[in-house]
Formats: C-alpha cells, structure tokens, sequence
C-alpha cells in the first residue's frame, strides 16, 4: 500500500516518521550548540581584548548574536509545532532568547574579571525583538498577498 502521497512533507519527511525526528532533533542541536557557544566565551576570566572600532560596538555584537539565536529557535521551533502554531514561534523565540540573554548576564557576574550589564541584556532582547518582529511583519504581509 504505502503512504498516501499528501502524507509525505515537501522535505521529502513522512509526517511522525524517522526522518522528521532526526530533523528535528538536528534543529535543536544547532540551538543547543549556539547557546553553548555563547555560555562558553561568557565564562572566560576578563575582558575580552576585542578591539572595536566605535564606541558600544560590543551592544550591536550582542544584538546580533542573540538575534541569530531567535533565528535558530524559531526555525527549531516551527519544525518541532503544527504549522497552525507557527506564529507563535516568533514570540516564543524573542522570549527565550531574551531570557537566555538574561541568564548570560547573571552568570557573568560570577566569572571573575566579568560584569552583568542591564545595557548588554537590552540589546540582548532588543535583537531578536527586532529581527523576529521584521520577520512575522513580513510573513504577515505575504500571507495576505501584498509585499
């Protein structure tokens, strides 16, 4: 018999199958693999000697990197939920990587030579509020066919 052909995802993936599992799973070990990075280079005693070429280059280092981590959430996220839920992945992402953002500066103030910063945590959160909050604006519009 066999699966029936609308059963099968555009990714080539059965619904509930072996290979949406692993696919999923594959997702959120990037996620898990990023967040680690991150954990990582904030446990490191003291500054880091990053030269920046402006002032408060480090806030647009953290606004973009927690940016990128509401990217990997979200598309985590959306391939872990029914596409009914698929908007709230936006929000859902922003949160957690706000959250997790929140978590880095607590855990920086334990790392000897490092300081928890409420300006790093903003542009932690102000990242992937921006960038999730472009990205539905944009889903929203093309849902409704205008671009």
């Amino acid at each position: 018999m066999g699966i029936p052909e609308r059963a099968v995802r555009a990714e080539g993936t059965v619904p509930g199958g072996r290979g949406e599992t692993l696919r999923r799973l594959a997702l959120w070990l990037v996620v898990v693999a990023y967040a680690s990075a991150i954990f990582y280079v904030s446990s490191l005693s003291g500054t880091l000697d990053l030269q920046y070429s402006f002032p408060h280059a480090d806030k647009v280092v953290h606004f973009f990197g927690f940016s990128l981590l509401s990217f990997l959430l979200r598309y985590a996220i959306q391939g872990s939920i029914s596409s009914s839920m698929a908007s709230t992945s936006y929000l859902l992402s922003v949160v957690i990587a706000a959250s997790y953002g929140a978590s880095d500066e607590v855990h920086q103030a334990f790392v000897p030579g490092r300081t928890a910063s409420i300006a790093d945590w903003i542009a932690d959160a102000a990242g992937p509020a921006i960038f999730q909050g472009s990205f539905y604006l944009q889903a929203r519009r093309r849902r409704r066919g205008s671009l």
